[in-house]
């Protein structure tokens, strides 16, 4: 059973999703602009909304969406235990925090951080130049292991749209910053590799928006079973 979303529901995935569009149509407009033009800064527009930036406009936003996914998952947790569903709770409360980590380190670009210690450290180049990925690799993993039976736990129809939003946002977050590192390695920062990393910037942003709107969708059916 999949209950519809409430008015003031559809209205923040719609706003959400509106604001993600917004923010690829403009740094795809701005490489257009950067490359008829020659000036990559128009007033401070192009960086101020260009998803490849850090400390701006969209990276706000990707924090406050990865915030809004974990205060959801709160809410699942906390509604769940108000109907004496204790099972996968933890799992819940554990993923609410995840998230809100998430966001403060999109907010704050701390996994950035780590790249020039651990490159001068270990000398990583090719996939690994920005080596990151590493210490987040293996989180995924061990998050894949704890959550596999929790995932399995949901009927088909949440389990499909959990799994593609998870295999987007690893894949936009993960995967392409390691193709992103390759090309680096070997060709600098060209236009393919703008291309390369606002794939990956995009793919995240999908993951996310997915994997919110099926909380959304699961904690609206669940607070309407209890009705």
């Amino acid at each position: 059973m999949k209950e519809a979303l409430p008015g003031w529901a559809r209205r923040v995935v719609w706003t959400a999703c509106a604001f993600a569009t917004l923010f690829v149509v403009t740094s795809v407009g701005g490489d257009i602009m950067t490359g008829l033009t020659g000036h990559d800064n128009v007033l401070g527009l192009i960086p101020a909304l260009d998803l490849r930036v850090e400390g701006n406009i969209p990276t706000f936003f990707s924090g406050l969406l990865l915030f809004g996914c974990g205060t959801v998952a709160a809410a699942v947790a906390r509604t769940r235990q108000r109907q004496g569903l204790h099972q996968w709770h933890r799992h819940w409360q554990a993923l609410a925090l995840i998230f809100a980590a998430l966001a403060v380190d999109e907010a704050a670009g701390l996994h950035e951080l780590m790249n020039a210690p651990l490159r001068d450290a270990f000398s990583t180049t090719g996939v690994l130049f920005f080596p990151w990925v590493l210490l987040y690799g293996l989180f995924v993993l061990v998050f894949a292991r704890v959550y596999w039976r929790f995932l399995l736990a949901f009927v088909p129809w949440y389990r499909v749209r959990i799994a593609a939003s998870g295999v987007l946002f690893v894949s936009g977050a993960l995967g392409m910053e390691m193709v992103q590192g390759s090309y680096y390695s070997a060709h600098g920062p060209d236009p393919t590799y703008l291309l390369i990393w606002l794939t990956g910037e995009t793919l995240e942003l999908v993951g996310a928006l997915l994997f919110g709107y099926t909380l959304l969708k699961y904690l609206v059916t669940l607070r309407a079973t209890a009705s």
